[in-house]
């Protein structure tokens, strides 16, 4: 009893003036070894060339959401975009931006990934698989991303158009399915795009 005493005593003390920078750097080492391991099994996949099966829970529907993707390039040319332009009266402009074109359904997405789709009985138990995969570092998804995977997030680009003008075309060139296809292109391949244009 005594000995328990102590020792909550002794976690109660303030930490002397180093002890606390030794402690953070302790728990910073520990945590940098915690993600290294993590990663080295998504990198150990990559490198054999075997990727994880698209995860979604039995229906129909769920294969029917729909899903908009944006290129990097477009991005960076869109930021390179408002940077340029002379600053306008409101201090604040919120643009909801995606690529050209009609969304995705996940099934398209799936066929264009050429992902094998794996169906689980329903969103606790891909919340479940989800998280075991997330704690042993197999998958970069974590559960909380559930919501985003089973639902359908379609963005209204109207405001994006109209604040682009004429520029639109050329700075938002990509389709949202070309942008979600070049996910999957080699890199030498997207070298040799990148110096075509």
């Amino acid at each position: 009893m005594k000995n328990r005493e102590k020792s909550e005593q002794k976690n109660q003390q303030p930490l002397a003036k180093g002890q606390s920078f030794l402690a953070r750097r302790r728990r910073f080492c520990d945590l940098r070894r915690f993600h290294r391991r993590r990663s080295h099994a998504r990198i150990v996949m990559r490198q054999r060339g075997k990727r994880l099966p698209c995860l979604l829970p039995f229906g129909q529907r769920y294969l029917d959401n729909k899903i908009q993707f944006v290129h990097v390039d477009d991005m960076a040319r869109l930021i390179a975009h408002v940077l340029r332009r002379e600053p306008e009266a409101q201090r604040l402009t919120v643009l909801n931006v995606a690529g050209q074109g009609v969304p995705l359904d996940f099934s398209r997405c799936i066929d264009m990934a050429h992902a094998r789709l794996l169906r689980v009985p329903g969103k606790a138990a891909m919340r479940g698989v989800l998280r075991f995969l997330w704690k042993r570092g197999i998958s970069a998804i974590p559960p909380e991303a559930l919501p985003y995977m089973t639902g359908e997030y379609i963005m209204n680009t109207d405001r994006l158009r109209k604040f682009l003008g004429a520029d639109y075309g050329q700075v938002i060139r990509y389709s949202v399915a070309d942008a979600f296809a070049d996910c999957f292109t080699t890199s030498e391949s997207a070298v040799a795009q990148s110096a075509a244009t």
